[in-house]
């Protein structure tokens, strides 16, 4: 979560948290107070669904980083050996058997990958003479499918942090309205008391996203 939209919500928990001490029956407030507090419900859920997603996308990342070492370093590598010390018997092992790149993306890693495993299978036999055990492939498949799959959560931790995050900001400008309209109700009703017009003025004085019109007096222009 970005900081002014942070900022945003903590000021909207305070306004709402202010206002529920000095309640109204004026049915505009009412109204008001009822809708802000279910869409606060919903921004904690937002943002409890964006910090979810921020940690699993952390986590699947370091996963697939890892994963990648063990594919390269504990069975591609071994291809690659074996391919350079039988390269006269079969001249197009060496071309088939290369590491990829290392700026290759971790995206294109796994495609690459698998291209070697599935030429590794093709030529068992050799494989297996030169030292690889029998279950090199499965093992080799078992890492892949590893790392797939820490790419799949990133993807799905990323879908759901940027999903949650752009609901948050529609949400906290829909919350911006209401704030607007307990400010119009709250002025007039502490019209008479300095004391609670100054710390409501306190309270709710944020930046918004404009609606074409001045921010209230005593507030923070609508941004």
């Amino acid at each position: 979560m970005n900081r002014v939209t942070r900022r945003r919500l903590d000021r909207l928990d305070r306004v709402f948290t202010f206002s529920q001490q000095h309640l109204t029956q004026v049915q505009g407030y009412i109204e008001a107070m009822k809708q802000l507090g279910e869409q606060l419900d919903r921004v904690r859920e937002l943002t409890t669904q964006s910090e979810a997603g921020d940690l699993a996308e952390e986590a699947s990342t370091a996963r697939k980083q890892a994963m990648r070492l063990v594919i390269e370093e504990d069975h591609l590598a071994h291809f690659v050996r074996i391919a350079r010390s039988v390269t006269p018997s079969d001249p197009e092992l060496r071309k088939l058997f290369r590491m990829p790149r290392r700026g290759i993306s971790l995206q294109a890693f796994l495609p690459a990958a698998r291209a070697m495993a599935a030429e590794a299978e093709k030529r068992r036999e050799l494989l297996i003479g030169e030292g690889l055990p029998e279950t090199f492939g499965e093992d080799l498949n078992t890492a892949l499918e590893g790392y797939a799959e820490a790419v799949s959560q990133k993807n799905s931790g990323r879908a759901s942090h940027v999903g949650a995050r752009a609901d948050l900001r529609a949400l906290t400008k829909e919350m911006g309205l209401l704030v607007r309209r307990l400010d119009s109700i709250n002025r007039y009703r502490f019209r008479n008391d300095a004391e609670l017009l100054a710390a409501w003025n306190s309270v709710q004085d944020m930046s918004w996203p404009s609606s074409g019109k001045a921010g209230p007096a005593g507030g923070t222009a609508a941004a």
